[in-house]
């Protein structure tokens, strides 16, 4: 589980002197191979372009198989994810689960408790 993946974007940069293989390579290869070996990453990302910078371009955003975007415009993630329909506004106390398995789109209220949202309504 990692938080704030952007801060770590030099770190991944970074070849290894022995073998050259980059953060980002072993990123990659955890987000391709890892979950047939029952490893899985959860992590968040601050921005969308960092995500996809670090993922390697559209190439290997397949190899995420769930994302929650939150206050991410419906145009930026559908190029992100190849969905030329997807027609969101971000909205307060509100995010679009998107599973790449079953190629489903959700909206989803992540933050609220108790049934209620932060400007006070049910």
């Amino acid at each position: 589980m990692v938080f704030g993946m952007d801060a770590a974007a030099g770190r991944l940069a970074e070849p290894d002197p022995a073998t050259f293989r980059s953060g980002h390579d072993d990123l990659r290869a955890l987000l391709r191979q890892g979950p047939g070996h029952g490893v899985h990453l959860l992590a968040w990302w601050r921005g969308l372009r960092r995500l996809a910078e670090d993922l390697g371009g559209t190439q290997n955003r397949d190899d995420v198989a769930c994302l929650v975007a939150l206050n991410v415009p419906g145009t930026d993630l559908g190029l992100h994810l190849g969905m030329h329909d997807l027609a969101y506004t971000p909205r307060a106390d509100r995010a679009l689960l998107v599973d790449r398995h079953d190629q489903r789109v959700r909206l989803i209220v992540p933050f609220a408790r108790d049934g209620h949202t932060s400007d006070g309504q049910e």
